[in-house]
């Protein structure tokens, strides 16, 4: 995927911390970004979690290791990285 200059400036925005965490992450997005959803997938691209927008985020259940989260918003689908301990 090639981000074009808007989808990289709203991807570089969104924060999530601690990163890596053990039970709770939150979210901190920029003023223009209006996110919807948010899904959290395996490294095998199974779907593990999917939830209304919250700015912080209950990862207590997940499985330990490396994560994807994928937040739809009114730029696209933006992903980060996510270690859960």
């Amino acid at each position: 995927m090639i981000l074009g200059t808007n989808e990289f400036s709203v991807a570089t925005g969104i924060f999530v911390y601690p990163n890596p965490s053990d039970e709770i992450i939150h979210i901190k997005v920029p003023v223009s970004v209006k996110i919807e959803t948010v899904k959290i997938y395996n490294v095998l691209g199974q779907l593990v979690q999917e939830q209304d927008f919250s700015e912080s985020i209950d990862i207590s259940k997940l499985s330990e290791g490396m994560h994807f989260i994928y937040f739809e918003t009114n730029y696209g689908s933006i992903h980060k990285t996510l270690i859960k301990r």
